[in-house]
């Protein structure tokens, strides 16, 4: 499972002035606009301080009173004097760094304005500077280690957000960013206890308890991940991904019904977020409905078309209908927007097969394998190709054995598909004794919509004969 994480850019400078030397901008600031804070200010309810903002914070204005603003995940309101866009920011920071080429405040504001417009490299280059003028700012190496990330550079991210910590060891959001690298990696346990760094530091913080309740379920601890979820909306009731993380519990649970209404719940409370929609659409797909999953699918893309999961999720349901060369294009733009997704490559190569194209699905198995060596979709799916492939040479009957029984283990021998494979393997290898036993073994896991392929394939092997299908086993979505 993959999900989209939110990583914390975080304020280069905790105690510095205002920005400006001269007037702010004066209240121009609209509702859905991105903007930035020039000082480190009290937000107030009733005059009484209830948060805080700090020089360099970009968020999205949601309200304006008067002369008065709220913003994006600060309670309460500040002056909207204090507040100018990212225009006028970019402005300003370019003649601070003209005047003073060793300004490495300025270089590390204008890095996460680069980063805010998605220009990772020139977001790169004005923290690497900063940080050539000012090692000891542990937030400007977490924000690099961020964007390195975000450039595909893991062991260098890790590496800067090791040096933010090194600097401040109790720097909650350093150990937030970490986890979110350790999970894309498929490092969940090292993932989990970076979250619990971070909470220590931070207790309050629905994100990281959202994170890792993600993690948690990639580790199979369910009720953890279930008890993460529940308190993160009881911190904050309105963020979808909380029901997200809901839906897919009950989803693994195979109890549908309970999924969708979490998945709903998410889609009620941000109707344009392309997550939200896209878990709605899975728990369809999973039911059956794939008219209605592609609709959800087809307006998730629309609001977040940089997401490779939902083209995956999208490719899955083409690959069901047997159209295969759309199912490949939208893995392709899944791999192009995530190049290590090993789901989406397992995914193609099942595609491939399904059109004959089988130097291209065997090299897309042997990729997904490398990048996730435990993904039980990408080896079964390998297995079954060199089990059961058409085309003599790329079967190959002992490493199909090999990597079906790895398959059998990593699901502890409770997924039929996996066994049934294993059969396949046996029978490849000339085995059919071995080939009846699991055959008849999967028979006995499997449900009732597969009964009649299974004796069907029992029959096979009854006969001798080994099993030959261009049809690839199991395209995995990404709820």
């Amino acid at each position: 499972m993959v999900f989209p994480r939110i990583f914390r850019l975080l304020p280069a400078i905790l105690c510095l002035g205002a920005l400006l030397n001269g007037p702010a901008e004066a209240w121009g600031q609209t509702p859905g606009q991105r903007v930035v804070v020039t000082a480190n200010v009290d937000t107030k309810i009733y005059k009484e301080n209830v948060d805080k903002v700090y020089t360099g914070d970009i968020h999205t204005v949601i309200a304006v009173e008067g002369k008065w603003c709220a913003l994006s995940r600060v309670k309460g309101w500040l002056p909207a004097r204090y507040v100018i866009s990212l225009k006028s920011a970019m402005q300003l920071y370019e003649k601070r760094i003209q005047d003073n080429e060793n300004d490495s405040d300025a270089f590390a504001f204008r890095g996460m304005l680069y980063y805010e417009i998605d220009d990772y490299e020139k977001a790169d280059a004005d923290f690497t500077q900063s940080l050539r003028l000012n090692s000891k700012n542990a937030a400007t190496w977490s924000n690099r280690g961020m964007v390195r990330k975000l450039m595909q550079d893991y062991a260098q991210a890790l590496a800067d957000f090791e040096q933010a910590l090194t600097l401040n060891p109790n720097y909650a959001g350093a150990f937030y960013n970490r986890g979110l690298v350790q999970f894309e990696l498929g490092q969940f346990e090292e993932s989990v206890n970076s979250y619990d760094q971070a909470l220590i530091h931070q207790t309050d913080d629905p994100w990281t308890l959202i994170n890792r309740g993600f993690a948690k379920q990639s580790l199979g601890d369910n009720p953890g991940a279930e008890t993460d979820f529940q308190a993160a909306i009881e911190l904050d009731p309105n963020l979808c991904e909380s029901y997200i993380g809901l839906s897919n519990i009950h989803l693994g649970k195979n109890d549908l019904a309970n999924a969708l209404n979490y998945a709903e719940q998410a889609v009620k409370k941000h109707p344009r977020n392309g997550m939200a929609l896209n878990s709605r659409g899975w728990v369809k797909f999973k039911q059956g409905n794939l008219e209605e999953a592609m609709l959800d699918f087809d307006l998730a893309l629309r609001h977040a078309p940089q997401q490779s999961i939902i083209y995956n999720n999208r490719g899955v349901c083409y690959a069901e209908q047997k159209k295969y060369e759309q199912a490949i294009g939208n893995y392709s733009r899944a791999i192009k927007l995530f190049p290590r997704s090993a789901v989406a490559y397992a995914n193609r190569g099942t595609a491939y097969m399904g059109t004959s194209q089988f130097d291209q699905a065997q090299q897309d198995f042997i990729k997904a394998i490398e990048y996730a060596p435990r993904l039980t979709d990408a080896v079964n799916g390998y297995a079954w190709f060199l089990a059961t492939c058409p085309a003599d040479q790329y079967r190959n009957g002992e490493k199909a054995t090999e990597l079906a029984n790895n398959a059998c283990e990593l699901s502890d021998w409770k997924d039929w598909s996996h066994i049934d494979t294993l059969a396949a393997a046996y029978a490849e290898q000339g085995d059919f004794k071995k080939a009846i036993e699991m055959a008849e073994l999967a028979a006995d896991l499997a449900p009732d919509t597969v009964q009649d392929q299974c004796r069907e394939r029992i029959a096979i092997y009854r006969s001798g004969k080994p099993l030959r299908s261009q049809q690839g086993k199991h395209s995995a979505g990404q709820p």
